[in-house]
């Protein structure tokens, strides 16, 4: 619980001095010399691994998982609930924080819209990234579930989306910096949560036996 403590109020310093200097504009020269450095790709192969953080690929990872416990175990996992809910904070931050910064993605006009036009139209925004923020998230599940060799792969992977987000110019660094930060701080927040929002689970949701926490 201590470490956990710790790393909640690291990331949530770590975030909003992020948040912070993106709002100053502090990123925009690192940005372009980051975007000159880092070479265009648009290959095939750039995009799947792109995709694999995907909302549509990270349902269905969800949906796997929620079979195997389900079936093989009879009850919920509290990771994995945990991951579900954490999932649900980052891309709810990440939703208001693209409405609210209204940064153009690399290549694209900024707009003039308001919050609420800019809350609608939220994936024409560029920060934070929403790609990099799953990736954060799920790390964070697969190092606590996995041995060491698989929580190394996880953050590889997730560092990877980062990367193929800049080369792919749908980002730039400050987004995808602050979303691998946003994720591990969303999964913290929830640990600090863990017994209000299991109790909450478990008298819903939980009274269905199949649901339930185990």
């Amino acid at each position: 619980m201590k470490r956990n403590s710790l790393i909640l109020v690291a990331t949530t310093v770590i975030l909003l001095v992020l948040i912070v200097i993106e709002i100053l504009g502090g990123f925009n020269d690192l940005n372009k010399d980051v975007e000159g450095l880092i070479p265009y790709s648009d290959s095939l192969l750039m995009r799947f691994f792109s995709w694999t953080a995907s909302i549509e690929f990270t349902l269905i990872i969800l949906f796997v998982l929620f079979l195997f416990y389900v079936f093989q175990r009879n009850g919920m996992d509290e990771d994995y609930v945990a991951m579900v809910v954490s999932m649900i904070i980052a891309m709810v931050v990440v939703l208001f924080l693209k409405a609210y910064t209204r940064e153009p993605r690399p290549g694209e006009a900024a707009l003039g819209y308001t919050f609420l036009q800019a809350l609608k139209n939220a994936d024409y925004f560029s920060f934070p990234s929403g790609h990099v923020a799953r990736s954060s998230v799920l790390a964070c599940y697969a190092s606590r579930k996995g041995n060491t060799p698989i929580k190394v792969i996880s953050w590889i992977w997730a560092v990877g989306i980062a990367i193929s987000r800049l080369a792919l110019r749908a980002h730039w660094l400050g987004d995808v910096i602050t979303s691998l930060v946003l994720g591990v701080f969303s999964w913290s927040l929830t640990e600090a949560l863990k017994k209000l929002w299991t109790g909450w689970y478990n008298s819903t949701l939980g009274k269905i036996d199949l649901l339930r926490i185990k």
